[in-house]
């Protein structure tokens, strides 16, 4: 993600001992200059931080978001760097319990007013049966949940979503979602669904 100086803020995950990974920051002007040496958000032994998502809000702030597991479930991470020292304005937390015994897939995006929508996948239970679907959530500037776990697929046979997606947000502040699903071997749909931005709720 880009900040407002226009330099690049990168995250990443790296194997450091057998079957274990670290989320990592770092970042870069456009001549390969690192103003922000590549540093890895601490993790205990045992527990596996992959697949990092990142966005920049105007203030310079990056959200970063990943998915942990433990051993049990995958849940979301969440921390908020300063990019104009690599700082922690939000210590690495657990946001969301996101309760999936899959891989989990997040896109992030900042509106105008500096609150990050968030499409992840979690596990949706309607009381009778349970899958894996994308969600939606919305933080505010300081990495406050202001709600989650909105779906965004409430049908069964979207099941997995699989990992091409996309998250937008308009001048509205509403967001736009886009993924695909395997209807039958061999066949995708391209699935769309706006959200609203105030309440999470679906408007298409």
């Amino acid at each position: 993600a880009f900040t407002p100086n226009e330099e690049l803020f990168v995250v990443w995950f790296s194997a450091w001992a057998t079957h274990y990974y670290d989320v990592s920051y770092a970042q870069v002007t456009e001549d390969g200059t690192l103003t922000i040496p590549p540093t890895r958000i601490f993790t205990e032994d045992s527990v596996d931080d992959r697949e990092p998502t990142v966005a920049v809000d105007s203030q310079g702030h990056a959200h970063i978001f990943w998915r942990r597991w433990t051993g049990d479930d995958y849940d979301i991470w969440y921390t908020q760097i300063d990019t104009a020292d690599g700082s922690y304005i939000v210590e690495p937390k657990n946001l969301i319990e996101a309760n999936t015994v899959v891989d989990i897939f997040m896109d992030a995006v900042v509106d105008g007013s500096d609150n990050v929508h968030l499409l992840y996948c979690g596990y949706v239970w309607n009381g009778e049966e349970g899958w894996e679907s994308p969600l939606y959530a919305k933080l505010d500037s300081s990495g406050n949940l202001l709600f989650f776990d909105k779906i965004i697929a409430d049908d069964p046979a979207y099941d997995a979503a699989y990992f091409n997606k996309g998250i937008g947000v308009d001048s509205d502040e509403n967001a736009h979602v886009v993924f695909t699903i395997q209807t039958a071997p061999g066949d995708w749909t391209v699935i769309y669904r706006k959200m609203n931005g105030g309440d999470g709720t679906p408007l298409t």
